[in-house]
């Protein structure tokens, strides 16, 4: 019940200021919203009939009705990246995220959907990011590498006041110096 909740203030705050702007995005948000949040029982029932019985019906119900995620999801990273990227174009990068997730899940596991398909979004936004972003293309492996090391120099400059040294990068990125 507090995820239920939790998905009501967020899509909220997400839907209040977006909705605000107007415009093609806003549309897409009235018509997702439509589209009731599925309880864990509900979501297990109709990836069952998606993965067993194959029923696209129930493929489409799991897509539109996680469609609120990848909003969410997109909307952290325009904020954290203050791209030029528009928010469209992250959004529509999630949904091939959660489409692959739904093609990927495992029926024996234990876990929401959600949970599952947040690491995929994420993944394909991300790459967009590194893809779309930059003049000079950046590996994946090595932006990883660099947002990475960007978060462990933030953590350890809060937790002791200073910078790390070359070797303490070096052990928590588990890289040689060479």
């Amino acid at each position: 019940m507090k995820d239920r909740e939790k998905l009501k203030i967020e899509d909220e705050s997400l839907n209040l200021d977006i909705l605000k702007s107007g415009g093609e995005l806003s549309l897409y948000i009235q018509d997702i919203i439509k589209y009731p949040i599925l309880t864990y029982e509900e979501e297990k029932s109709e990836m069952i009939k998606y993965k067993v019985y194959g029923s696209e019906e129930a493929r489409e119900k799991l897509i539109n009705c996680n469609l609120r995620l990848v909003i969410s999801v997109a909307k952290k990273h325009i904020r954290r990246n203050q791209t030029t990227i528009s928010i469209k174009d992250l959004v529509q990068e999630g949904n091939i995220g959660l489409i692959n997730a739904i093609e990927k899940f495992d029926l024996n596991k234990d876990t929401r959907l959600s949970t599952y398909a947040v690491p995929w979004i994420k993944q394909r936004i991300k790459r967009y990011i590194n893809t779309n972003l930059r003049y000079i293309r950046i590996p994946d492996w090595m932006a990883n590498l660099r947002e990475r090391f960007l978060e462990y120099q933030e953590n350890y400059i809060k937790k002791n006041q200073t910078e790390p040294s070359d070797q303490q990068y070096l052990d928590y990125l588990h890289i040689t110096k060479e």
